[in-house]
């Protein structure tokens, strides 16, 4: 029987929630991500890919005053997120902190509340992860509690930074979080899948795909645009280091994509965003520009287009994300 590398060409199932690839763009549930980009919060796509159609103004409120209730049900976490190691890596701290949502709204066996279980786990994520982040970082233990109405992206950056960010910012991320939310069957999901197989819990799922999203390969791939990104600090040295890549015949992390061979349909809105974020107060346009540089060079040369990893490193860097937090935005997403 003929192998197949990473499962390419290879029918796994059906998907009714995404279309990628094969001259479809990305689009979610029948919505393009240009669309959604443009006119959606991360939240109205939340309640798009678990309800299957966008919500109204009311249905949006109710579902973001249930997560906001979630979010600040955590009381009964906190002992033991208090007691995990503090040199854990990020994504370990995350993957158990998903097992443990499950000790206070466990999956029926009859899998009926999968989507009281799916807004549980979408509403503890970010004020358990920085519970523990910044205990993790300093020893200090810090307010968590979510503001009614508060968007996702903006209790991450508020909670991260202890001060509320930009309106700019905060749009920034919401952007980034829309993009990084559906992508058809990549390889966390096709784990998840696999699990779900077993008659498993939607918890135990959501780990399986998080290990899987760890890998330098997928989900890493973000982190590891930013650690040679953050090494660079001029032009000279951004072409010093593709010139020995290339030389190397080395790969470039965000950049070349398996589906994707003229170009991830996300890349141009991420890049965007961040240029826009690189003009404002708080922003890096000599990090914009050496990120252009990059591109042009890859593109030109190489003929291999960026992906949505590169400019969402640059993206998070502006936004002052820690870059062992890159990838579990990705996991909030």
């Amino acid at each position: 029987m003929a192998s197949s590398e990473g499962l390419a060409g290879i029918v796994v199932g059906d998907s009714g929630i995404s279309t990628v690839g094969q001259g479809l763009g990305l689009s979610y549930r029948g919505h393009s991500i240009e669309e959604l980009s443009s006119y959606c919060s991360f939240e109205q796509v939340a309640y798009l890919l678990l309800e299957g159609s966008l919500p109204t103004g009311e249905q949006l409120q109710d579902f973001t005053k249930k997560m906001n209730k979630e979010a600040n049900n955590i009381e009964g976490l906190k002992p033991v997120l208090r007691e995990m190691p503090c040199d854990l890596d990020p994504m370990d701290a995350i993957h158990a902190i998903v097992m443990l949502a499950s000790s206070s709204l466990p999956e029926c066996s009859e899998f009926s509340n999968q989507k009281a279980v799916a807004l549980r786990i979408l509403a503890v994520l970010t004020p358990c992860l920085l519970f523990w982040y910044h205990r993790a970082k300093s020893g200090l233990e810090t307010d968590v509690r979510v503001q009614d109405g508060e968007s996702i992206a903006a209790q991450f950056l508020r909670l991260l930074k202890l001060k509320p960010a930009s309106k700019e910012e905060i749009r920034a991320l919401d952007v980034c979080l829309i993009l990084y939310a559906e992508h058809e069957f990549n390889a966390s999901t096709f784990a998840a899948r696999v699990c779900a197989s077993t008659l498993s819990d939607a918890y135990s799922c959501v780990a399986a795909a998080i290990g899987t999203l760890k890998g330098r390969l997928h989900g890493g791939a973000n982190e590891a645009s930013s650690a040679y990104l953050q090494k660079l600090k001029s032009i000279s040295d951004a072409d010093k280091f593709l010139d020995e890549n290339f030389k190397n015949k080395h790969l470039i992390m965000g950049f070349g994509h398996r589906v994707y061979k003229k170009g991830d349909p996300r890349h141009p809105i991420v890049r965007e965003v961040s240029a826009a974020l690189s003009r404002g107060p708080q922003g890096m346009p000599a990090l914009q520009k050496l990120g252009e540089h990059i591109e042009r060079r890859m593109v030109e040369e190489k003929k291999i287009p960026p992906n949505l990893d590169f400019f969402a490193s640059i993206l998070f860097t502006q936004l002052r994300i820690p870059r062992d937090l890159a990838t579990p935005v990705f996991v909030l997403s």
